[in-house]
Formats: C-alpha cells, sequence, structure tokens
C-alpha cells in the first residue's frame, strides 16, 4: 500500500506542477487574437475577375464584338493590345483572312479561318472583333478563329 500512496501522491504533485506551468505561460505569453474574416484583397495585376471570365467565353461558347474588345484591358500604345511594330500574322494571310470575312459578311454565313500558330490566332481575332458589325459572334477554337451571325 505504500508504494501505490507513493505513486498517487507523485502524480498529484506532477499534476499541480503542470497547471502552475500552465498558469504562468497563459500570463507571459500573449494568445493570438482569432481572426473572424480576412479583409478581400485586391488582384496583383488589376485585372477583375470578370474580364477573365468575359474572355473565357471566346473560347467556349463565343462573344459579341464589343464585350471582347472592351475586356481586353489593353496596354497604352498599343492597338487593342497588340504591338505596333510587326506582326505575327503575313501580309498574304492577312488579306485571305479580309476575304474570308468578307465573304462571311456579305453571305451572312459564319466562317472559320484556321490558324498558324497561338500569336496569329489571338491577332486574328482582334482583328475580326474590330472588322464584324453588331450581331456576329466571335469564337476560338484550339487554332482557328471562328464567327457566326
Amino acid at each position: 500500500m505504500e508504494l501505490t500512496e507513493a505513486l498517487e501522491k507523485r502524480k498529484l504533485e506532477r499534476q499541480k506542477a503542470r497547471q502552475a506551468l500552465d498558469t504562468i505561460f497563459d500570463k507571459t505569453e500573449p494568445q493570438p487574437e482569432i481572426i473572424k474574416s480576412r479583409a478581400k484583397q485586391k488582384p496583383v495585376n488589376g485585372y477583375t475577375t470578370g474580364t477573365f471570365s468575359t474572355i473565357r467565353k471566346a473560347f467556349t461558347t463565343g462573344i459579341k464584338a464589343e464585350l471582347f474588345l472592351s475586356a481586353l484591358n489593353p496596354k497604352k500604345g498599343t492597338y487593342f493590345g497588340l504591338k505596333t511594330g510587326a506582326t505575327h500574322t503575313t501580309k498574304q494571310r492577312l488579306e485571305l483572312f479580309g476575304v474570308t470575312i468578307g465573304e462571311a459578311q456579305n453571305t451572312g454565313r459564319s466562317f472559320s479561318f484556321p490558324c498558324v500558330n497561338r500569336k496569329e490566332r489571338n491577332e486574328l481575332a482582334i482583328l475580326a472583333a474590330t472588322m464584324l458589325t453588331d450581331g456576329w459572334i466571335t469564337k476560338l477554337d484550339k487554332m482557328a478563329v471562328s464567327g457566326d451571325l
């Protein structure tokens, strides 16, 4: 019985020592404040989420030209985000694209123009949005620019 009483006594001493240490730490260390809700942060690049979702429509369902151009958010000194220097589209391809859009506007039919690379596709998409009148919906496929009336 003496051994169990000694162990119980030792256990109680450890519990009291632990409680004493806990109260000392509670008094000396400040507890962090609980954050209920974080403040909303502005996007780093200045774009809003609505702009990206608007441009994303060009790749999925299609988008009207005026919405596409307003969502581009171009830098100063550029033409709708395109540099004013040399383009990635050759003169012959630009002429062919112009003929394709002209025929589509005259006949009232949709068109699809295959592109050589992504940069050409982006240039032709902006060009199509500036040339097409109201009612046309521009759509970007993997490597093609298409328009539907």
